[in-house]
């Protein structure tokens, strides 16, 4: 989804994007959760989960196992 929208993902209305990450998932196609983060970095978003009744913000080399992300 992120390499097919670049000029939707990095324009003015660019849209709230919810995801999620799964390291056990992603490691059967050789990706890692924090390769899967990037992509969306590259068109200018940061990357928040909810966590403890907030938002915070993601580091993109920091790992669970299974993220609720959005940005």
């Amino acid at each position: 989804m992120f390499r097919g929208a670049p000029s939707l993902l990095s324009g003015e209305r660019a849209p709230t994007v919810f995801f999620d990450v799964d390291a056990s998932l992603w490691a059967r196609f050789a990706v890692t959760p924090a390769t899967v983060k990037r992509l969306p970095g590259g068109c200018g978003y940061g990357i928040d989960c909810w966590r403890e009744g907030e938002l915070r913000s993601v580091a993109l080399d920091e790992s669970d196992d299974h993220e609720d992300l959005l940005r």
